[in-house]
């Protein structure tokens, strides 16, 4: 029998139950680079991967400006999740801006607006 490492057991119960990661006090990881902080942190929570812009993110974290990745444990309404390289909003897929690939975009009705480039589609 092989003996599992911590790392390996808390990879799969993330994943069966499906979380993208891992988020504590100002800080997150993937899955994929359990632990990038060199730190097993007791408070850290399962996390969600997604796309924030700072300017309008609902959690409080040390880097703020430009959008990013971020490991959150609870999703905000407006959270862009990023699974297995598809964006959603709510569980529904979000297709990239045709123009520049960013899923920095916003639904008005039946359009699309990207926020990065300015497309509208």
């Amino acid at each position: 029998m092989k003996i599992k490492c911590v790392g390996e057991i808390i990879s799969e119960y993330l994943l069966a139950n499906g979380f993208d990661g891992l988020a504590g006090d100002n800080c997150g990881c993937g899955v994929k680079d359990l632990f990038a902080c060199d730190c097993c942190n007791f408070d850290c929570k399962p996390a969600y991967h997604i796309v924030s812009d700072c300017a309008r993110c609902e959690v409080e974290c040390e880097s703020r400006g430009e959008a990013k990745d971020c490991y959150v444990s609870k999703l905000f309404p407006s959270a862009i999740r990023i699974k297995d390289g598809v964006a959603t909003i709510n569980n529904i897929q979000i297709t990239p801006c045709p123009a520049c690939q960013s899923t920095n975009i916003k639904c008005r009705g039946s359009i699309w607006n990207c926020e990065d480039c300015g497309h509208v589609w």
